[in-house]
C-alpha cells in the first residue's frame, strides 16, 4: 500500500494506520508493507505536541487489536512500515521534529509487534536512529504472547 500526494498531520497518520490494521480479517495475512510518503503537511508546527496527547487516546483498543489471532500468522520481520518526509519543503516544519512526533507515536501505536518482532519500521529521515523500545512506553500496556 502507498499513500503519497496526500496532505497529512501525525495524527491523520495515526489514525490511517489505525483504520487499515483495525479492517485486516484474514488469518492468511502473512505480510504487510505500507509506505507513507508526508509531501504536504496539514498542521502547523508548534500543534504536534497538541497532536501526540490525541493520538495516545485509543492506543490501548488498537493494542488489542494487533494482538487478535487474526494476526498470528505474521513472522519476524513480516511487517514493513516506511515513512518518509523527504518529499516535504523545508519550510512548513523541520522534517527532523515531525518524524520524531510521528516515529514516537507509531512506535506506541504498534508496540504489540515491535515486542513480537513482527514489525520492521523505517523513517526518513530518522530523526533517532536507535531502535524503538515499546517495552518502556507507558502505553505499551498490551502483552501479545505468541504460541
Amino acid at each position: 500500500m502507498n499513500l503519497k500526494d496526500a496532505t497529512v498531520s501525525p495524527y491523520g497518520i495515526k489514525k490511517s494506520l489505525d483504520t487499515l490494521v483495525s479492517n485486516i480479517k484474514s488469518p492468511h495475512l502473512k505480510s504487510l508493507r505500507i509506505r507513507i510518503r508526508i509531501e504536504r503537511l496539514d498542521v502547523p508546527e508548534d500543534s504536534l505536541r497538541d497532536e501526540e496527547t490525541i493520538a495516545g487516546h485509543d492506543v490501548t483498543r488498537f493494542h488489542t487489536v494487533l494482538c487478535d489471532s487474526v494476526f498470528d500468522g505474521l513472522r519476524g520481520g513480516g511487517v514493513h512500515i516506511e515513512i518518509d518526509s523527504c518529499g516535504l519543503d523545508n519550510r512548513q516544519a523541520s522534517k527532523l521534529s515531525l518524524m520524531a512526533t510521528v516515529k514516537r507515536q507509531v512506535s506506541s501505536q504498534f508496540a504489540p509487534w515491535l515486542d513480537r518482532g513482527v514489525l520492521v519500521l523505517q523513517f526518513y529521515p530518522d530523526p533517532d536512529p536507535t531502535p524503538p523500545s515499546p517495552a518502556q512506553s507507558e502505553d505499551a500496556e498490551v502483552d501479545c504472547k505468541q504460541s
